[in-house]
């Protein structure tokens, strides 16, 4: 999955990747690029937090 982010990233990089309607009912749109700048970011910190290869975790989203 990761790689898949990152080549779309790297030929996509500014199409439009994820839509999410902010608390106001307004709608963000982010690039390929930044969504795998924020994969990458997460990925760091749960690295800074201990999270060791192998480990879980779990995601918890509004949808």
């Amino acid at each position: 999955m990761l790689s898949r982010i990152e080549r779309w990233a790297k030929s996509n990089g500014d199409e439009s990747a994820i839509h999410d309607r902010n608390s106001d009912g307004t709608w963000a749109t982010s690039t390929w690029r930044e969504y795998w700048e924020s994969v990458r970011r997460v990925g760091k910190g749960l690295v800074a937090l201990g999270l060791q290869p192998g480990e879980c975790v779990a995601i918890v989203g509004a949808n």
